[in-house]
């Protein structure tokens, strides 16, 4: 697809009317969701008391109250209500091999073990991860972790 085929499907899509969901679905919606997340709405709420908006990540959901998760399996979520959940945000692109691609995990935690997990400072393996987001990104001149 074309530059200017995206961006006439966009504007069209930008421009459409909305249609808001009626109040009672919207209510009912609200009703069932705090009905199957009892421990999240009670963890949200201690959450407030110490955590800024009382989530840690911009991308979580606040209405009414985020669901607090449990653990992640390739592309689903598991909230600490047994709530299952298709992952669509992947912790905002980060995580694009999935949750607990264990190849990945199994590296991951052989460095752990050898090395510990990190040090504050410039290592070997820094650069090698940022010269391997250039090869695939070569627009990009230098890459910053934060």
């Amino acid at each position: 697809m074309e530059y200017e085929e995206i961006i006439k499907r966009k504007k069209k899509i930008v421009d459409s009317p909305l249609h808001p969901l009626p109040e009672e679905t919207v209510g009912k919606l609200v009703k069932e969701f705090t009905q199957k997340n009892k421990k999240s709405q009670q963890l949200f709420e201690e959450a407030k008391t110490c955590l800024t908006e009382g989530v840690q990540h911009n991308l979580s959901p606040m209405f009414p109250f985020p669901p607090a998760m449990d653990h992640g399996e390739g592309y689903k979520l598991y909230d600490i209500d047994g709530n299952e959940y298709i992952d669509y945000l992947m912790c905002g692109a980060p995580i694009i091999l999935g949750h607990h691609f264990k190849p990945l995990d199994d590296k991951i935690a052989e460095h752990i073990k050898t090395k510990g997990a990190t040090t504050g400072l410039t290592s070997e393996y820094e650069v090698l991860a940022a010269k391997q987001i250039k090869k695939f990104m070569p627009n990009i001149e230098k890459v910053r972790f934060v």
